[in-house]
């Protein structure tokens, strides 16, 4: 069986990781971002023509440290070894990053994530 997975706060913990850049490029506070609670469904109004150029001056640098969720490499290598093929599916685009495919690469080896095939799409 083919088993296709998300990466972004499906296998890693990644909203909460970027809490820290979001802060620091829209000049705000970790604690403010916490209490109104924001994610990628809710992000502020003001922020959101910005968005793209705030994925841009990060997403490179920093995704590939993106901490994954306990266990997800122990999960993904046991159904892999069951016999199902492992296609890891992200939004990640030419839009967001230099070039999506090697970040991600990168950032599923740091976290012992195993794959048949990467699609990087949008």
């Amino acid at each position: 069986m083919n088993i296709a997975i998300d990466i972004d706060d499906t296998l890693t913990n990644s909203f909460d990781y970027f809490i820290p850049y979001v802060a620091e490029f829209f000049c705000t506070s970790e604690k403010s971002l916490k209490k109104k609670n924001i994610s990628y469904c809710n992000f502020q109004q003001e922020w959101k023509e910005d968005e793209i150029k705030f994925c841009q001056s990060y997403f490179d640098k920093v995704v590939e440290s993106t901490p994954f969720k306990n266990n997800a490499a122990k999960i993904v290598q046991k159904l892999h070894t069951l016999g199902h093929k492992i296609v890891i599916i992200t939004g990640r685009n030419n839009t967001l990053y230099t070039d999506p495919y090697s970040t991600t690469k990168k950032e599923l080896e740091k976290g012992n994530i195993i794959y048949d095939r990467l699609i990087c799409i949008r």
